[in-house]
């Protein structure tokens, strides 16, 4: 069976009751700036994230992968962050999915699953460094 949603991390999706129309929230990859709001993704038990998140402009969120994906695990890891990132913050549908994504930081879910979400507001230094920094 082919999967409606597209490959993962495709930014982009079209849930069956739009009608076609395109979703009114995407990302993109790009540049996130650790010193302002954002959300950092790990990968179960290690503390050094996968990728930063932040919002950007016009229903835009912005995405930042921090490692390549030199193998097999951290190419599986990559494709689970960006369905997480594709299911939060477009596929869901939320009014401010931003406000949504910060909210799923503290839940229940958030703790059981292997992609873990960490909101950090502007000022709040982040306890990791970019690769080459």
């Amino acid at each position: 069976m082919e999967d409606p949603v597209g490959p993962a991390g495709s930014g982009s999706f079209t849930p069956d009751n739009a009608e076609g129309q395109p979703p009114a929230w995407r990302w993109t990859e790009g540049s996130v700036d650790a010193e302002a709001d954002h959300i950092a993704l790990t990968y179960q038990d290690d503390p050094k994230p996968l990728a930063l998140v932040a919002p950007g402009p016009s229903q835009t969120f912005i995405v930042e992968f921090l490692r390549e994906p030199v193998d097999e695990l951290a190419r599986q890891q990559r494709d689970r962050a960006r369905r997480e990132i594709d299911f939060y913050l477009v596929e869901l549908g939320k009014p401010d999915p931003w406000a949504y994504a910060i909210y799923h930081c503290g839940t229940a879910a958030n703790a059981y699953s292997d992609i873990h979400w960490g909101f950090f507001p502007r000022g709040r230094q982040a306890r990791f460094r970019r690769p080459g920094s």
